[in-house]
């Protein structure tokens, strides 16, 4: 009797060829795999750090508007509200200027000492003074001998904040005085005295018919009793300008007018990172209440006065560098060639209390 051999075929495996070419299609396959998740992963890089940069860029310009355009604001939106500023200052600072309610500076023009050293170089920047229209409170007795206002309801001012008064016949900027000891009173008192700084250097709180007076033209000055229509607010001024932050990004910032124990303070903020250069320019009119006809930069206006309107462009960028590659994008006359996501804001602001209405 003959013994069975095993088949041969049943006995036979894969061959080392075989596995190196099944490996070789696996790592083929690995490498198509990584190369798409790579290539998702920097897709949704960019696309997450372009929708920052349009939001940044959105938010800044946000800011920049509306204080913009309530530059100069006294409760009314008339120009020809005469203003006296009772506020002690040989000089008067442009945070207590009511009179000059939009400046702008370039590197061609000196930089207010508050913020010059911040300021990154060949960037603008503008600072706007207005009466704080978040926060009015109605008058309902004044009694400018005692230099004392009654207003409708308590109010949280604390002595030592700057106000404006305004009835939109007449204006006036001054700091308060008191009551002292209360955090929270109907009364607001404008009267002299060495109690606050800089203090008031009369209780007089309008022009003699001048459509502006201050402390240096005191006899320009004179007693008023404001009731019926008037309001009074604080006094916001506020400058912005692009500075780095604390880890090397440029950003908007905004040095506002506040009270820190009893006495006006400029305070530093950050508004948003990312905001990499602006540039201004300004619309002059040739008369009053008129139309732009002309926008030019900060060195080149010789009136404030008539400035009428602001075109703002900002450069915004990604925090990190998310493009594959360089791009190159010029702004303003100056080229950035790097891997950044970059984006071009315009906009043209009208200043309400200024030009046609």
């Amino acid at each position: 009797m003959t013994a069975q051999r095993p088949f041969r075929s049943s006995m036979r495996g894969v061959t080392l060829v075989e596995l190196m070419v099944a490996m070789v299609i696996g790592l083929i396959l690995m490498a198509g795999v990584g190369q798409v998740y790579v290539n998702s992963k920097r897709g949704y890089r960019i696309q997450q750090a372009a929708s920052q940069v349009q939001e940044n860029g959105r938010y800044a310009m946000q800011f920049l508007a509306r204080d913009i355009r309530m530059a100069g604001y006294s409760g009314c939106g008339a120009r020809s509200t005469k203003l006296a500023n009772v506020l002690n200052n040989a000089t008067m600072p442009w945070y207590f200027d009511l009179s000059r309610p939009i400046l702008g500076y370039n590197a061609a023009t000196t930089f207010p000492s508050e913020f010059s050293a911040d300021v990154l170089a060949g960037t603008d920047a503008v600072t706007v003074v207005r009466g704080d229209d978040s926060h009015q409170y109605i008058i309902v007795k004044h009694d400018p001998i005692s230099a004392t206002f009654t207003l409708g309801a308590t109010s949280d001012l604390t002595v030592g904040t700057i106000l404006l008064v305004s009835d939109c016949n007449y204006s006036a900027v001054f700091q308060m005085v008191g009551p002292t000891g209360s955090t929270s009173s109907a009364q607001v008192v404008h009267n002299t005295g060495s109690k606050v700084s800089p203090g008031n250097c009369t209780k007089d709180l309008a022009t003699n018919g001048a459509s502006y007076a201050d402390c240096n033209s005191s006899g320009n000055l004179a007693t008023y009793t404001y009731q019926g229509d008037g309001q009074l607010m604080r006094l916001r001024a506020d400058a912005y300008y692009i500075g780095n932050n604390a880890n090397g990004v440029p950003s908007l910032y905004r040095d506002g007018l506040s009270t820190v124990a009893n006495t006006p303070t400029m305070t530093k903020e950050e508004l948003v990172d990312g905001v990499e250069n602006m540039q201004i320019r300004y619309g002059e009119s040739t008369a009053p209440d008129q139309a732009a006809v002309r926008y030019v930069k900060a060195d080149q206006i010789t009136d404030w006065g008539n400035v009428v309107s602001a075109r703002i462009q900002l450069l915004v960028r990604s925090i990190e560098q998310v493009n594959p590659t360089p791009v190159s994008i010029t702004f303003d006359g100056k080229t950035y060639n790097d891997r950044y996501l970059r984006r071009i804001f315009t906009d043209t602001i009208k200043l309400r209390n200024r030009g046609l209405r």
